[in-house]
C-alpha cells in the first residue's frame, strides 16, 4: 500500500477524527473508505446527469418488444 501525505482543512480534520473515533478504526481507514466511495461514484456520467429523462419518446421504450423490431438489421 502507497502512502500519501494530504491536507485537510481544520473542518475536515475533525470530522474525519469524530468518524474514527465513532467506528473505532484509524483516520487512514476513514480517508481511504471516503476516497474509495467517491471514486466509485465516479462511473463518468456525471457531466451527463442533468440531462436524463430530457429526451421524448414512447414510456415504454426499454420493456415493450414492439419498438425492437427491425433492430440490428
Amino acid at each position: 500500500m502507497k502512502a500519501v501525505t494530504v491536507k485537510l482543512s481544520d473542518a475536515c480534520d475533525a470530522r474525519v477524527r469524530r468518524l474514527a473515533r465513532e467506528r473505532r478504526t484509524s483516520t487512514s481507514n476513514v480517508i481511504r473508505e471516503a476516497l474509495e466511495r467517491g471514486l466509485a461514484a465516479d462511473d463518468g456520467l456525471a457531466d451527463i446527469r442533468d440531462l436524463v429523462g430530457m429526451a421524448e419518446g414512447p414510456a415504454d421504450l426499454s420493456s415493450n418488444p414492439e419498438h425492437l423490431e427491425g433492430y440490428g438489421r
